[in-house]
């Protein structure tokens, strides 16, 4: 099972679109990196990964269940971010 599913992911804050149609699967084990340059949506991503900003098209999935179907706590228990 994937950790981590998004599929055909549409963020936009402020009426700017981060990112459209975004697919990714990631595996236990597996790890991944974000780059760009500053003020290019890297944390607004991780921030709709975490349910914090609203999505508006796709999935997200973490261990199979959408973030906004888990408590704060479980969600706690299954994603940590550290800047």
């Amino acid at each position: 099972m994937a950790i981590l599913e998004l599929e055909s992911l549409e963020v936009s804050i402020g009426g700017r679109r981060i990112c459209h149609q975004f697919d990714l699967r990631l595996q236990a084990g597996q790890m991944l990196g974000m780059l760009g340059r500053n003020g290019i949506g890297k944390t607004t991503m991780l921030f709709a990964i975490m349910g914090l900003i609203p999505v508006q098209h796709g999935t997200i999935r973490l261990t199979g269940s959408e973030p906004k179907e888990l408590s704060r706590r479980q969600l706690a228990r299954k994603l940590g971010m550290l800047f």
